[in-house]
């Protein structure tokens, strides 16, 4: 184990010649063709991500009007009718504004991109 640290060779061994260093081929830039198959994945990928997204907003938009139904059921077996109703048609046009302000501004919706 101590000739582990004694170098065979005392002056030193040094190679011969020296590999150049490695280069990464650099890729050709090729200008956008909008027909290729590339294109067309590229352009179906952004039409699934904007389906799925879609779908999220509305089952987003689905459970929150579950949560608001339950919660005016809550609040209708405890409070007297008059009032309740004249609360159910506010809360039912705030929300229709809301989800109709959402639909037209957000640009993830087609009808908006």
């Amino acid at each position: 184990m101590a000739d582990d640290n004694i170098n065979p060779d005392p002056e030193g061994s040094k190679p011969s010649e020296v590999a150049p260093p490695r280069r990464r081929k650099r890729r050709k830039k090729v200008a956008f063709d909008p027909s290729s198959e590339r294109a067309r994945r590229i352009k179906e990928k952004h039409e699934r991500d904007l389906a799925m997204e879609v779908t999220r907003q509305e089952e987003s938009a689905r459970k929150r009007r579950a949560v608001m139904a339950e919660l005016l059921e809550a609040w209708l077996d405890e409070a007297d009718d008059a009032a309740a109703g004249a609360f159910l048609l506010e809360l039912a046009e705030y929300a229709s504004v809301s989800e109709e302000k959402l639909l037209a501004t957000h640009p993830r919706f087609p009808e908006n991109a």
